[in-house]
């Protein structure tokens, strides 16, 4: 979801700075087919893992997957400075992944952006096969979901400071690469 409004405020970044869309088409990267469908992956399979009727563990390794890929083919792009913070963000989100078997998310958090009962929190995190309540074990938890973002859902939205990065570093791409025409032209 972050990352959608980062690319949204990118685009309409871009567009007042004089930028196009055109901009954006003619810039390409290092395996960007790759990069997308690794994207859609990541976050479309904790949405339809119940509908797979996937083990939990098999959700979790395929997400875990694909954020490791999604750091490798981020990792091809960081001549761009944007994607330096893209590639940061990925690195950010799947080090505290790795180090606690999800991504661990602040109850305490999760009720101020959802304004849910803690105990209903930890109800919903129990269903998520990629998520997890952080907990006095969790490894770095300042690097899980710890920023509060009411949002309309039904956990509201709680962001790690990867997601931030990462947002920002699309946002910021996008932006550029619309006005990329306008530079070429100069």
């Amino acid at each position: 979801m972050i990352l959608l409004a980062g690319l949204l405020v990118g685009v309409i970044v871009g567009w007042f700075r004089g930028g196009s869309i055109q901009g954006l088409s003619s810039v390409r990267l290092p395996n960007e087919h790759l990069l997308v469908g690794l994207l859609l992956v990541h976050v479309s399979l904790p949405l339809i893992s119940g509908a797979l009727a996937l083990p939990q563990l098999v959700v979790r390794g395929i997400w875990f997957g694909c954020l490791g890929l999604l750091a490798g083919v981020a990792s091809r792009n960081v001549k761009d400075p944007e994607f330096v913070l893209v590639w940061g963000g990925i690195l950010l989100n799947y080090s505290v992944v790795a180090l606690n078997g999800g991504m661990p998310v602040s109850v305490p958090a999760t009720t101020t952006a959802s304004g849910l009962t803690p105990d209903a929190v930890a109800q919903l995190l129990d269903l998520d096969p990629i998520r997890h309540a952080a907990t006095g074990a969790t490894i770095l938890p300042f690097l899980g979901d710890v920023i509060p973002l009411p949002l309309p859902s039904p956990m509201g939205g709680v962001l790690s400071i990867g997601d931030v990065l990462l947002s920002a570093g699309a946002g910021w791409f996008v932006s550029s690469a619309m006005s990329h025409s306008l530079t070429e032209s100069d």
